[in-house]
């Protein structure tokens, strides 16, 4: 964590752990579960805990302790979670040219990448938008799931794809006597979309898409009678 790039995937894997726990009480209580005010507390200083780590991994991997440090460490951080405006820069432009619809190429990178269908590069945008705050330069290439969605299916197109997966999990759910595992991991992997959707598309990454494979075999292997 502190001297390779793995922040993205350490915050893919607390998602997950988050998501476990939402699934839990989706699929045997149908619900959320309550949330009070020492988990609340706990959440902030967890919250506080996870930005200092960062902060400082960052600076570790710059190599000096400064004033100058901190500020660049920052300036990363913030990149990260500069998603909404960058989405709204791109929205404009997009809205004023000329486009393609990719028919899921880029929602669906990860699968299409393996195929052949097209090359996922790192980052899989390889434009940058670039603004200033407080005089210090942020440029970031994140614009949220949307931006994969809008030039796959087009604006309106995205309002169906949407529409399609609550359809699908609500037949999966109408079916959940027939297939309570297959349940789960759909449960599981819309809830992981839904967290992961501020940064990208789940489904643009093969690992993340085999990570709801694989636990589905793992249920199947540990199967017992689960009524849902």
């Amino acid at each position: 964590l502190i001297t390779q790039n793995t922040k993205l995937v350490f915050i893919a894997a607390l998602f997950l752990i988050i998501v476990g726990r939402l699934t839990y009480f989706l699929i045997f209580f149908n619900m959320f579960p309550s949330i009070k005010l020492n988990q609340i507390l706990k959440l902030f200083f967890g919250g506080s805990i996870f930005y200092i780590l960062m902060l400082f991994t960052f600076v570790a991997r710059i190599g000096k302790i400064n004033d100058e440090a901190f500020a660049n460490a920052n300036s990363k951080i913030a990149s990260y979670v500069a998603h909404l405006p960058a989405f709204d820069n791109w929205l404009n432009d997009y809205l004023n040219d000329d486009h393609y619809i990719d028919w899921g190429l880029k929602t669906f990178y990860g699968i299409t990448n393996f195929i052949g269908l097209v090359e996922r590069k790192t980052g899989v945008f390889e434009n940058y938008y670039v603004f200033t705050s407080n005089d210090i330069e942020f440029k970031t290439n994140v614009y949220t799931v949307f931006r994969f969605h809008i030039e796959d299916f087009g604006i309106f197109g995205t309002f169906l794809f949407l529409f399609f997966l609550s359809f699908i999990y609500r037949k999966i759910k109408l079916l959940s006597n027939k297939f309570p595992l297959l349940l789960i991991a759909i449960t599981a992997n819309l809830l992981f979309y839904i967290f992961n959707s501020f940064l990208s598309s789940v489904w643009a990454y093969m690992s993340f898409i085999l990570v709801f494979v694989f636990f589905y075999f793992f249920l199947l292997l540990a199967r017992k009678d689960i009524h849902v």
